[in-house]
């Protein structure tokens, strides 16, 4: 459980860099030691919660358009789907990463956990099974049939 604020680091940091002690501003902020100094050397990620992006910003912005735009065409994606889609685009991408599993061909849990709270935009949902009657309605023959109901109705109005 993190102990400090975000304003609290920053305000470390900023005392480090006009000439404060890193020990002494590690005590007077209440942050911690290791910590404040990754982020006075640019190591450490923007806030406490977040993991760096392996992909770059504008290739996670492409994997995040990909997805929405999936989920749009009403393929609602389970954390599977996602986790493969991330790393079908690391493969392609020529992205080497230690968050892909190889062997398995899929993205790890960590990756996907950050990924989720860098974007909360997206939404994993769960596929529902069709009913039978609703599945049978949707065959070629049937389909057909409705159209050329469809349009013949639009033809004589």
């Amino acid at each position: 459980m993190v102990s400090w604020s975000h304003g609290s680091m920053v305000a470390a940091a900023n005392a480090v860099r006009n000439g404060m002690s890193l020990y002494r501003a590690s005590v007077e902020y209440g942050v911690p030691r290791n910590t404040l100094r990754a982020r006075v050397n640019g190591d450490a990620a923007k806030k406490a919660y977040e993991k760096p992006c392996v992909l770059g910003e504008a290739n996670e912005k492409a994997l995040v358009d990909r997805i929405i735009y999936l989920q749009r065409l009403g393929f609602g994606l389970t954390i599977t789907d996602v986790r493969r889609l991330a790393f079908d685009f690391v493969q392609k991408s020529n992205i080497h990463g230690s968050l892909f599993n190889a062997d398995k061909k899929i993205a790890g849990w960590d990756w996907y956990r950050a990924f989720m709270q860098r974007h909360p935009e997206i939404t994993v949902r769960l596929a529902q099974n069709i009913s039978h009657a609703r599945a049978q309605c949707m065959n070629r023959p049937m389909l057909w049939t409705h159209s050329l109901i469809c349009m013949n109705k639009r033809s004589t109005s």
